[in-house]
């Protein structure tokens, strides 16, 4: 239907609100995050924006780990 296709084009087109999600986080007590899949951009900017933040990606099994590490 056309409400289908609207809903679809505003989530692919809608602005994500990451970093004011990450801020929240941190401003409420998380301290630990883990990033799962290829790449680490995610966890890069979470470092910048709440340093206080451990953070871990997972990319693949040579990163369980570290992830082991934070979940002990």
């Amino acid at each position: 239907t056309d409400r289908i296709r609207d809903l679809l084009v505003e989530q692919v087109t809608g602005a994500v609100q990451w970093e004011a999600s990450m801020r929240y986080l941190a401003a409420n007590g998380v301290t630990r995050v883990v990033e799962v899949g290829v790449g680490k951009v995610l966890s890069g900017l979470m470092k910048r924006i709440a340093p206080e933040v451990e953070t871990v990606a997972i990319g693949g099994p040579e990163d369980l780990d570290g992830f082991a590490r934070i979940a002990a």
